[in-house]
């Protein structure tokens, strides 16, 4: 044999032996006789740029149970490629994704005697067209140049709002939305923050929220095609006017569950009351019995001729009376100065101010938000959050009165302590204390009114006072909020009978906010500029220019403490629990006053919370 020959066969062979070796996972593996399979069981075959694919692997053993308590670990290659997978299994592409290529998923799991088991899935990456409806479906992304103002197109963009977009579906009450389509109202490039499907049966609004919300429920589902459907259905008794059946799901999953209920979704369907004025009446309805809860801001809209809208927190089968019915809502139990909220525990042995946490049953990896309050003349001091076994879990502090944390396994306890705030460290008077005639120093509303005024959001008087205990009429809200947004110019003429086209200060705010689903007027035609806004009106303005805004509304609190919870209106529940789970709302002594007028010292603070809070 060549000595050449050999001597390189001995060079590789010995190079060959110092590699290390590699352990190649199996998708299968047998400990003390019992077989663990690992493999996928979802059926994409491709992600679209800028969509989603669920591609949830599941391990079983011996007959084929699921196997408990193992944790799948998901990794994607090439990672170069503009594509990324979650640890709950779903693919994510961005919008510049490199298309018509592969890319792998790979998903492992270790199982007994630290054996590794995995599978793998090849998903090609394929581009994605302008937004467009074939039949029941709407896929394509909304960031595009294409769109017209043009009405009579199937998809355009509102001449009067630019920023919202209205996809004609109206020859089915079913339709199916591919989630590029959800993706890019989430991720628009465009300005666009609201798209209104116009189905056979209603007029959905899916906000940059409700959008989010449904990337939420991408987890587990077995596909990412989100299905909504608006059914009419027979009335079930004769005090019910009109019935509707609403599915709304991503591949098998609730996109807002009765069980959550934080996400709102506005629905304008057919009026089939024979008046245009008056109180309308929305539940849910289920098992002959009526639900208020998860509700809200219900009315006639501003067109020729008019529908009824509402929101509605989640869904089943929701009913329009003419008259107030009976309703069933239980009583939710939550956070207040102690006690236990679910999985967290508040210490009970609290002074000097309160904690409230959101939400009150939170499960494992889900964001826990807590709302701090001191009493008046104290401070903050500690801050601890212990889980079952005693150890410290991580708080991120998001301003001075909110933190959270990330559920961990089991129970929790939250352990405030508060301390007297020492004169020596009492910082010097807020500058509205020296502007204002009116406030005085260590007044409770001098560090916010010093912020509103400060940044133009609030205005004192000529006379040089601020007014802390005047009222504050629904013209004057609009229009801080219309300042908030930055004063942008608004194309539409104002369709309230008591508010003109301009001339008068609030005249565009009224136009702005009315277009946007900001503010509703009276059944009667009238905005009510003059009329003293409530408290339970303010919350439920702030909650939908926060929706409007596209922030994070599922910070739902518990109201059942509050000694006059039971006045809350049904159309302002959601928006009032809202409030009080993000902190903008501590009540009055226990009392909440829904219908208490809100003065200008409390606007000033709910505004400087909401800036810290939730705009930040």
């Amino acid at each position: 044999m060549n000595k050449k020959f050999l001597a390189k066969l001995l060079i590789f062979c010995m190079v060959f032996t110092m590699l290390p070796m590699v352990a190649f996972a199996a998708t299968e593996e047998t400990v003390d006789g019992t077989i663990y399979t690992i493999g996928f069981d979802t059926a994409a075959t491709e992600v679209v740029a800028g969509g989603s694919a669920s591609v949830r692997a599941n391990v079983t053993y011996a007959n084929g149970n699921d196997a408990e308590g193992i944790t799948i670990a998901y990794t994607v290659s090439p990672v170069d490629k503009g594509v990324t997978v979650t640890k709950d299994g779903v693919v994510n592409a961005t919008a510049d994704a490199v298309v018509n290529t592969e890319v792998t998923v790979t998903a492992s799991a270790t199982v007994a005697e630290g054996k590794t088991i995995e599978a793998t899935k090849t998903l090609a990456v394929v581009a994605a067209d302008t937004v467009e409806v074939k039949g029941d479906t709407i896929a394509g992304t909304l960031n595009t140049d294409d769109l017209t103002t043009n009405p009579e197109d199937n998809i355009y963009v509102l001449e009067n709002d630019a920023s919202t977009v209205v996809i004609k579906v109206e020859s089915t009450d079913a339709v199916k939305i591919a989630s590029e389509t959800i993706n890019s109202i989430v991720n628009n490039t465009k300005g666009y923050k609201t798209v209104i499907i116009v189905t056979q049966n209603a007029d959905v609004y899916l906000t940059q929220g409700v959008a989010q919300a449904i990337q939420r429920a991408y987890v587990g589902a077995e596909d990412t095609e989100t299905v909504l459907k608006v059914e009419k259905v027979g009335n079930p008794n004769a005090n019910i006017k009109a019935a509707y059946s609403v599915v709304f799901t991503v591949g098998g999953n609730e996109v807002m569950p009765a069980n959550t209920a934080n996400t709102s979704l506005k629905l304008v369907v057919d009026n089939p009351l024979d008046r245009t004025t008056g109180t309308i009446y929305v539940y849910y309805f289920d098992n002959n019995k009526y639900y208020a809860r998860g509700i809200s801001s219900v009315g006639f809209t501003n067109e020729t001729p008019k529908r009824v809208q509402f929101y509605a927190a989640h869904f089943s089968t929701i009913v329009i009376t003419d008259e107030a019915q009976d309703t069933n809502d239980s009583v939710i139990s939550g956070g207040g100065g102690g006690g236990s909220t679910g999985n967290v525990s508040i210490a009970t042995k609290v002074t000097g101010g309160k904690v409230t946490v959101t939400p009150t049953r939170p499960t494992r990896g889900q964001t826990v938000t807590i709302n701090v309050t001191p009493n008046e003349g104290y401070k903050l001091d500690t801050l601890v959050v212990t889980d079952n076994k005693g150890n410290n879990v991580e708080l991120t502090k998001v301003s001075d009165n909110k933190y959270t944390f990330v559920m961990p396994a089991g129970k929790v306890t939250v352990t405030p302590t508060f301390v007297k705030i020492d004169a020596k460290e009492e910082t010097k008077d807020p500058s509205a204390v020296k502007r204002f005639s009116d406030v005085a120093s260590g007044a409770w509303y001098a560090e916010y009114i010093t912020y509103v005024t400060e940044n133009a959001l609030m205005n004192g008087y000529d006379d040089g006072r601020f007014g802390p205990n005047d009222q504050t009429t629904r013209a004057q809200i609009v229009t801080v909020l219309y300042r908030l947004e930055g004063e942008p110019a608004t194309r539409s003429s104002n369709s309230f009978s008591d508010v003109s086209s301009g001339g008068q200060y609030y005249s565009s705010a009224v136009a702005w906010a009315a277009i946007n689903d900001i503010v509703n007027g009276y059944e009667d035609g009238r905005f009510g500029p003059n009329d003293n806004v409530t408290r339970e009106q303010i919350a439920a303005i702030l909650y939908r220019y926060a929706t409007y805004k596209g922030y994070d509304t599922e910070n739902a609190g518990s109201i059942a403490n509050f000694s006059d919870a039971a006045k809350v209106s049904s159309w302002a529940n959601t928006a009032i629990s809202w409030a009080v789970g993000e902190g903008l709302m501590n009540g009055d002594n226990g009392a909440l006053r829904p219908q208490g007028n809100a003065t200008r010292a409390e606007i000033a603070a709910l505004l400087m919370r909401f800036a810290e809070n939730i705009a930040k």
